[in-house]
C-alpha cells in the first residue's frame, strides 16, 4: 500500500511539474516576440493565466447571444489557423497612429494558414487597396513570409499608412529588450505600458469586476493640491474632471487645439481646471432652418421652420485663459450655450442663468467615471449597447501622493462573465 501510494504520489509529482515547465517555458518564448522599435505604447494579454484562472466557465452552458457566439466562432478559427498562440499576445501602436495596434506572430502550420487564407480570401473585398485581409470588424491581417501582422483598429477603413515601416523585419526587436519591459508587468491579465515610461496601466480579471491600477509619472509636483467640483452622479453617464497641467495631458492638449482651432499648441499655463459630465436627463433645443418658396414672379420668400429635438445634457467646466475660452465651440453634434463669470467658463447643452460651482478637495489629479446603465438613449449604438446589456460600470483616478508619480486605481464591475 504505501509503495502504491509513493508511486501515484511520484506521478503526481511529476505530472505537475510537467506542467509548471510546461507554462514557464510558454512564459518565457512568449517574450520573443517582436515589436516595432518605435513602439510608443505596448499590450500584454495573459492569455494563459485568464484560461487558467476562468476554467470553469468553459463547462458551462454557452450564452444564446449571437454577437458572442461570433466572436467565439472568429476565436476558434484563429486558434486553429496555424499561427502561433503565446502564453502572452503582445500588441504595439507607432507614433503616427496611437489608436491602432499591431501584433506580429510567427506561421507554425503552413498548411492550415493556407487553408485560413483561401477562406478569407474568399470573402473579402479583393478590391481594397490596402492589401489587408479582414477577418473581422476590427481585425485585419497582413502576411509575412514566416510572419503575420494583425492589426487591430476602431474600424476596417483605416489605412496603414506604417505598412513598409512594419513590414521590415530590421525595425523589428523583441519586446524582451524594449524600454520599459518588466518581468512584473506580466504578473496581470492585461497591462498597458508606455515605452518612455510615463504611464501604465494594469487590469486582473474576476468573473464580475476587473480591478485597475498603475502608475503616471509627472515631469514635475503639481503646481496645485488636486481638487473637483462637486457634482450629483444619480444620472451621471460619464464624469471626467483634471486638474493637471497641459504638460502632463498631451492628448488633452492636443484636442483643445483641435476644437480652438489654434495651429500651435495652448500654452500649458493656459488651463487650470476642466470637466465633462454627460448625463442621462434629456433637455429640449430649438433649431432653426431656412428654406426658400418663390413667388409667381420668382422672387425667393424665406421660410423659417423651428423644430425642437431632446439631446443628452453634457456640462462642461473650464478654468482657462479668458483668449482660450472664446474660442471654445458653441456647436458640437449639439447647441453648446457658453456662461461666464469671473475664471469660470461653462458650456452646456442647456441654457443657464449665471454660473455657480462648488469645489472641493481631492486627492486625484484626474478622474474618470463611467456608467453605462445610464448611457443617453439617443447614443445606444454599437459597442455601447452590449456595454449597457452587460451593466458596465468603471472607475480610475490618478491619485496624488506627494511626489512626481501618481498611482492609479480603479475597478470596472461587469455582468458575469461568460466564454
Amino acid at each position: 500500500m504505501k509503495k502504491t501510494i509513493l508511486i501515484v504520489g511520484g506521478i503526481l509529482a511529476a505530472a505537475i511539474a510537467a506542467v509548471l515547465v510546461f507554462y514557464y517555458s510558454r512564459k518565457d518564448r512568449s517574450m520573443q516576440q517582436y515589436v516595432h522599435a518605435q513602439s510608443v505604447s505596448i499590450v500584454a494579454v495573459a492569455v494563459d493565466d485568464l484560461l487558467i484562472d476562468h476554467i470553469s466557465q468553459f463547462f458551462k452552458t454557452g450564452s444564446s447571444d449571437s454577437s458572442q457566439s461570433d466572436q467565439q466562432q472568429l476565436f476558434k478559427t484563429i486558434w486553429n489557423a496555424g499561427v502561433h498562440i503565446p502564453a502572452h499576445f503582445f500588441f504595439f501602436n507607432l507614433p503616427d497612429d496611437q489608436a491602432t495596434f499591431y501584433s506580429i506572430q510567427k506561421i507554425t502550420d503552413a498548411g492550415k494558414w493556407q487553408k485560413f487564407i483561401d477562406r478569407y480570401t474568399a470573402v473579402t473585398d479583393t478590391g481594397r487597396s490596402d492589401s489587408l485581409l479582414h477577418i473581422g470588424k476590427h481585425i485585419a491581417i497582413r502576411p509575412l513570409d514566416k510572419y503575420i501582422l494583425i492589426r487591430i483598429a476602431a474600424n476596417n477603413e483605416s489605412k496603414t499608412t506604417s505598412a513598409p515601416l512594419l513590414e521590415n523585419p530590421a525595425q523589428w526587436k523583441k519586446v524582451s529588450e524594449t524600454n520599459g519591459f518588466t518581468q512584473e508587468r506580466l504578473s496581470h491579465h492585461l497591462a498597458y505600458w508606455h515605452t518612455d515610461g510615463k504611464l501604465s496601466i494594469y487590469a486582473d480579471i474576476d468573473d464580475q469586476q476587473a480591478r485597475l491600477s498603475g502608475e503616471w509619472n509627472l515631469d514635475s509636483l503639481p503646481a496645485q493640491k488636486p481638487y473637483v467640483r462637486h457634482v450629483n452622479h444619480d444620472a451621471a453617464a460619464l464624469h471626467f474632471w483634471t486638474s493637471g497641467s497641459l504638460r502632463e495631458l498631451p492628448l488633452l492638449n492636443s484636442l483643445l487645439t483641435k476644437i480652438t482651432g489654434n495651429e500651435t499648441h495652448v500654452p500649458e499655463n493656459a488651463l487650470d481646471y476642466v470637466d465633462l459630465l454627460v448625463s442621462n436627463q434629456e433637455v429640449a433645443q430649438a433649431d432653426t432652418s431656412i428654406t426658400y418658396e418663390y413667388d409667381e414672379d420668382f422672387n425667393p420668400i424665406a421660410q423659417q421652420t423651428i423644430t425642437e429635438q431632446h439631446v443628452p445634457l453634457i456640462e462642461s467646466l473650464w478654468k482657462v485663459d479668458p483668449l482660450v475660452a472664446q474660442q471654445l465651440p458653441r456647436k458640437m453634434f449639439y447647441n453648446f450655450y457658453l456662461g461666464q463669470e469671473n475664471n469660470l467658463t461653462w458650456l452646456s447643452t442647456q441654457q443657464m442663468n449665471g454660473v455657480t460651482a462648488t469645489f472641493e478637495d481631492s486627492e486625484a489629479l484626474a478622474g474618470l467615471q463611467l456608467n453605462f446603465t445610464k448611457w443617453p438613449s439617443s447614443w445606444l449604438v454599437a459597442p455601447f449597447t452590449w456595454l449597457q446589456e452587460k451593466g458596465v460600470r468603471a472607475t480610475i483616478e490618478a491619485n496624488f501622493r506627494g511626489t512626481t508619480t501618481l498611482i492609479l486605481e480603479g475597478k470596472v464591475d461587469y455582468a458575469k462573465l461568460a466564454f
